[in-house]
């Protein structure tokens, strides 16, 4: 069952309201069905699917919503959870006090939005340096694409700076 939120055994947790709340319905169904029941991120679903469609070692999807931002990182075709199953809750860290998912239900402009999209793909980009990101907008705020060029462009041309200086360091 693809449920929203950090997934942890037959449990997860949610932040829709700026608070987090646990749900645990999935035992008491376990407790009533006689078949096996697992419960899975949904982002990471949806993630897997995209994963069969390409193949590349490390690949992120930033999924965002009116209600907050889902993400996953796949390394060599499997998801990455972390100790406890957070990894990929991006939204739930907190810049200046709200979190981002906070930030995002209470934006009030394209260019607020813009601020945030470029945060998190810049944040992405120096933390996990994935060879393809996925972009999922689910909210009436738009993908511009300038945006995202100029962090490609700059991360890039990092990038390949960065090659360059360990070739070179390398000898």
């Amino acid at each position: 069952i693809a449920v929203e939120g950090i997934v942890y055994e037959d449990e997860y947790v949610t932040d829709h309201q700026n608070i987090l709340k646990k749900h645990h319905w999935v035992k008491d169904i376990k407790k009533e069905i006689d078949l096996p029941i697992q419960l899975q991120n949904d982002v990471k679903m949806i993630h897997q699917g995209c994963c069969f469609t390409y193949q590349q070692d490390a690949t992120y999807y930033l999924y965002i919503n009116e209600v907050g931002i889902g993400s996953s990182y796949f390394y060599k075709d499997e998801p990455l959870y972390g100790n406890t199953g957070i990894m990929g809750e991006i939204g739930l860290i907190s810049i200046k006090g709200k979190t981002i998912n906070q930030r995002v239900r209470e934006c009030q402009s394209q260019d607020e939005f813009n601020e945030l999209l470029g945060l998190l793909v810049s944040m992405i980009f120096t933390m996990l340096d994935p060879t393809r990101l996925e972009l999922s907008l689910d909210l009436k705020w738009n993908y511009e694409e300038k945006i995202i060029c100029n962090i490609s462009f700059c991360f890039t041309s990092f990038n390949d700076g960065i090659k360059w200086l360990w070739t070179e360091f390398n000898g």
